[in-house]
């Protein structure tokens, strides 16, 4: 490695990571965004299998404590999936992102299986019944997530 090179991805160890709302907005402010934030970070945690040691969700930032499992994805890769797939259902809870355009295949892309059972990430993954559940389960949160927006804001955002 160059000397002047910087490794930021280390080894087995715990991160402390915060992470801010673009342009420090008080975004968090909706309790369900909130909730929304809350299921996407346990999906990603079951997903990318980490230790989830504390967290604290405020209105225009989060922190999180975690000790990533290197082996199926760094703390790089963790952010990712939860900023990417927060982003996406906030969208489409608030009608940015409409039925036609399914983005819930995406929640199926997220293990990106290419050859029967294997992730992208090169682990072996558990497609039974309890793992096509927890999808069913979060689409259909997501869905309910986006009626009970409407009823209360209208259709259009």
């Amino acid at each position: 490695m160059h000397r002047n090179s910087q490794k930021r991805i280390y080894g087995n160890y715990i991160y402390f990571i915060t992470c801010n709302v673009h342009d420090k907005i008080d975004f968090f402010t909706e309790s369900f965004l909130c909730e929304l934030w809350i299921e996407e970070l346990k999906l990603s945690k079951e997903i990318d299998n980490f230790k989830l040691l504390a967290f604290c969700l405020n209105y225009d930032h989060f922190h999180l404590l975690i000790k990533p499992n290197n082996e199926i994805a760094n703390y790089s890769k963790i952010m990712h999936f939860l900023k990417r797939n927060f982003s996406i259902d906030t969208n489409k809870i608030m009608g940015f992102i409409f039925e036609g355009d399914d983005p819930i295949h995406r929640t199926n892309e997220r293990e990106k299986c290419t050859n029967g059972d294997k992730w992208e990430r090169g682990e072996v993954l558990e497609r039974g019944d309890a793992w096509e559940r927890r999808l069913r389960e979060h689409r259909e949160f997501v869905l309910k997530m986006r009626e009970e927006f409407i009823s209360i804001n209208g259709k259009h955002h």
